[in-house]
């Protein structure tokens, strides 16, 4: 079985997966129509489309200005001439990473790692809908309580509705708080210590 997520470059929330026997242009284009529609996108993508009322140029011609980017490898699903047309039917641009180069889909990579290591009880499931099951969950763990080193320490969650500034700059008004409360204290008993030089002192 093969699994295509699909995540936001930005916030790193896993958005959707699908679990397939096969990896063509089918899952590809089921995989974009759930995180389109998961996140509002979907009707106003395939409305807009339909308003243009004519054919889609895949030449670099056309001009249905992209309303989103996406990045990926050159797999053959992705670069297929049924997953450009659907790519431009919802406005969406296609941007390919250098062959033999994951460095250029790092953020994905890291998740795709990150499953493998935290996770590596999904290598031995051979039941798609057990898999399905467990993504489900992990993908909610993964989303809401796992603090993401690469925005700043913050659940994808919280930065892909905007709470991941908040709480960022929270954190260091707290570090800050607690710098200035440290020093202030070894201001105020600083001058209270005993001196060694004194007689009195025993």
């Amino acid at each position: 079985m093969a699994v295509l997520i699909i995540e936001d470059l930005v916030s790193r929330k896993w958005l959707t997966h699908v679990v397939s026997a096969e990896e063509t242009h089918t899952q590809v284009q089921l995989a974009f129509e759930q995180a389109l529609d998961a996140e509002g996108l979907l009707e106003p993508a395939l409305d807009r489309a339909d308003a243009i009322g004519r054919a889609l140029q895949l030449d670099g011609e056309d001009e249905l200005t992209p309303i989103l980017l996406a990045v990926s490898d050159n797999g053959s699903q992705m670069i297929a001439g049924n997953t450009r047309t659907f790519m431009a039917m919802v406005a969406i641009a296609q941007h390919f990473g250098r062959p033999s180069t994951p460095t250029d889909q790092a953020w994905i990579e890291s998740l795709n790692g990150t499953l493998k290591a935290e996770w590596p009880h999904l290598l031995a499931i051979t039941d798609p809908t057990v898999l399905r099951a467990e993504l489900a969950d992990i993908r909610t763990e993964y989303n809401t309580r796992r603090l993401h080193s690469g925005i700043g320490y913050v659940t994808p969650d919280d930065e892909h509705t905007g709470r991941g500034t908040a709480i960022r700059q929270a954190r260091r008004d707290g570090l800050t708080r607690a710098a200035h409360t440290r020093l202030a204290y070894h201001r105020s008993t600083r001058n209270n210590q005993p001196n060694p030089d004194d007689p009195h002192v025993v």
